[in-house]
């Protein structure tokens, strides 16, 4: 896979969609059309921004909280998952704002349907679009224009004239997902082929494996089975952190830190000098994995290691 290191690219801070493709095209030396573009969009891998070349209308909104989901019991307007707390307020948005929610999906959906010769979209979908700014702020559309005595005006849709764009910084954040995969799958190919050709593990591999023979021994299989990848990491920190002197020493040998929040679980290694065919030293530098990555990891040791044989 490459990197776009062309003048053009550091240039600009946007690209239609057109250019995304041309770009991403480079970056994997493969073809990509802007139906993959909007594919990578539904699929939640890339985000797409849409240009305000004309300013559009919009009032702020918020994710709802889970207290507010729980007891139903929200005073303000509400298109779920997002709340609106004034809907007299309106701003003027203009430039570039990320596309989400529903409504959003639902004309990327469509748009992509109509390059690939699908069927029309027919999903009902209640409430008008969602975009976002760079600082994470997020607005409902609203047609004011049509409706200038209405004082809360009704939800709009994206403009007709909308241009779909893609941002820089998102075709890098691909890029890394990109590269997070390809080391992935070869981290996947070392585990399978280990006891074939002797070659030895990385430090995350090593550690996810101890960590799994450890839980089967102690009768923690629960947090073993698919779909518990959270609890298998808060058990994982546990036993970096407070594990007896053996585990704990051997885990900080190959990790550094198990880090839990909201904004996503991840595990950072540490340095690995591993001996090649050759007797040759090859260092692993740390590297910082998603939950995701350890999730692949575990799926393979399910097969390797059964839970219940």
């Amino acid at each position: 896979m490459n990197t776009v290191n062309s003048k053009l690219f550091g240039l600009k801070d946007w690209f239609t969609v057109s250019e995304a493709a041309r770009h991403l095209s480079k970056m994997i030396e493969e073809e990509v059309t802007e139906g993959d573009i909007f594919q990578f969009f539904l699929e939640k891998r890339l985000k797409l921004s849409v240009n305000f070349v004309n300013p559009a209308r919009g009032r702020k909104a918020r994710l709802m909280t889970p207290e507010e989901f729980h007891s139903g019991k929200v005073k303000m307007r509400v298109v779920f998952p997002y709340v609106i707390e004034k809907v007299e307020t309106f701003y003027s948005l203009s430039g570039i704002f990320d596309l989400i929610g529903d409504y959003s999906k639902s004309v990327i959906k469509e748009k992509f349907s109509e390059l690939i010769g699908g069927p029309p979209v027919t999903e009902l979908i209640i409430g008008g679009a969602f975009v976002e700014d760079e600082k994470g702020e997020k607005y409902e559309l609203v047609d004011i224009d049509h409706f200038p005595d209405n004082k809360t005006h009704r939800p709009a849709g994206l403009p007709l004239n909308s241009i779909w764009v893609v941002r820089k910084s998102a075709l890098i954040d691909f890029q890394k997902s990109l590269a997070e995969n390809d080391h992935v799958i070869q981290t996947l190919t070392e585990i399978s082929s280990e006891k074939k050709s002797g070659k030895p593990k990385g430090p995350l591999n090593e550690a996810i494996e101890y960590a799994y023979r450890h839980f089967i021994e102690n009768g923690d299989k629960e947090i073993l089975k698919p779909g518990r990848i959270g609890d298998f990491l808060k058990s994982l920190k546990d036993l970096h952190e407070k594990g007896n002197g053996n585990i704990s020493e051997y885990l900080s040998e190959r990790i550094e830190k198990v880090k839990i929040s909201k904004s996503g679980n991840t595990i950072t290694t540490q340095d690995k000098v591993l001996l090649s065919g050759q007797n040759r030293e090859i260092t692993i530098k740390p590297r910082c994995y998603k939950q995701n990555a350890v999730s692949k990891i575990l799926t393979l040791l399910r097969k390797n290691i059964p839970l219940n044989p």
